[in-house]
């Protein structure tokens, strides 16, 4: 066994490699705890170890980012995947999608107001920490194949930039949209403002829109699960494979980025046999197309099993954590006796860990 898989949180493959994220509480000579974060590949090597911060994220370049506030100030990091700090900078968060295209969208933070409010879009990034572009615009997404969409105002259609900042085409009838942090394969996650004839808010309404202002499904009542900034809008961004999880009639529904419905639940009340759907990560690095089922149990615990694509299920909800592996083809699982790797059949591969006494 490389590694204790105690603290794990989740693990992302890139160019061949798995590489596991960890968290561990600690405690100082003072008896005061913090959470440390580790980053390793997958034959267990330290790669990176953070002190502070919500602990590093990995980008769809393969770069691995992080912020905190040191001294009543924000900053951002950024290392490469050997754990050499590209740049540190004072004053900006990266977006969670992290570097894409060799940019990364950031926010600014307003320092008069500490906290969420006091962030705002500030524009983009390259792997040098230098701004490139953006600071004009009201937000933006992250890049995906070369492009991100822009907003200059809240009465203005969105645009479509490329990677100089280039002006590409305008969103057509996009101004009542907002979307998701970013496209995937030219789809994203939005949700639509409405308004009556004489400009008074009405509601809104989510669903999936393309580069091109067409519609991809119907835009229904709703909201995403896991709402992420900008806050208010209420929409979680697809992952890397294309799902998302959207609240619809109180249930939970994956969708790919087809419009088509994947498999859908109740969300849980907090009771036990309750099922309740995740995706393993939003963030560019994950990308699995497999689907977290959790259950919580009578004693309060919560097992965790999975579903593939088509919603069949591979493991049942009865495991500690479970972990998508290379490529989607192993899940790395704990129980309540063994810590191993199993294939997409349920088979046991590798045991890192016998019964425990």
């Amino acid at each position: 066994m490389p590694f204790e898989f105690d603290g794990l949180q989740r693990s992302y493959y890139f160019d061949g490699i798995n590489y596991y994220f960890m968290t561990k509480r600690v405690e100082d000579e003072e008896g005061w705890s913090n959470f440390v974060h580790y980053v390793l590949d997958g034959s267990g090597n330290l790669i990176l170890r953070c002190e502070s911060g919500p602990g590093p994220s990995m980008s769809i370049d393969g770069l691995l980012h992080s912020h905190t506030w040191d001294e009543e100030r924000l900053s951002s990091t950024v290392w490469d995947l050997r754990g050499n700090i590209l740049f540190s900078v004072y004053d900006i968060q990266i977006f969670q999608d992290g570097f894409s295209d060799g940019l990364a969208a950031f926010k600014a933070v307003d320092y008069e107001i500490r906290g969420c409010g006091s962030l705002y879009f500030g524009g983009y990034v390259d792997i040098h920490g230098n701004i490139v572009f953006g600071s004009e615009y009201l937000f933006g997404t992250s890049f995906s194949n070369g492009e991100a969409a822009v907003r200059l105002s809240r009465d203005e259609d969105w645009i479509i930039i490329d990677r100089n900042g280039e002006r590409v085409r305008d969103i057509p009838n996009s101004s009542d949209f907002d979307f998701s942090d970013t496209f995937v394969n030219g789809v994203a996650v939005a949700r639509e403002w409405l308004f009556d004839e004489e400009g008074n808010f009405e509601g809104s309404r989510i669903g999936l829109i393309n580069k091109n202002g067409e519609r991809i499904t119907e835009f229904v009542d709703g909201m995403s699960a896991s709402p992420r900034w900008p806050e208010g809008m209420g929409i979680a961004p697809m992952n890397r494979a294309g799902l998302a999880i959207l609240i619809i009639d109180e249930n939970q529904v994956v969708i790919n980025e087809q419009g088509e419905v994947i498999v859908q639940t109740y969300p849980s009340s907090g009771g036990t046999n309750d099922q309740t759907l995740s995706l393993f990560s939003s963030n560019p690095g994950g990308g699995s197309r497999l689907i977290r089922t959790s259950v919580a149990t009578p004693d309060g615990e919560v097992r965790h099993g999975i579903l593939n694509i088509d919603g069949e299920e591979i493991l049942p909800p009865e495991f500690i954590r479970v972990w998508p592996m290379n490529d989607d083809r192993w899940i790395l699982v704990q129980g309540e006796d063994k810590t191993g790797i199993k294939d997409l059949e349920g088979n046991w591969l590798f045991i890192y860990e016998a019964e425990r006494r």
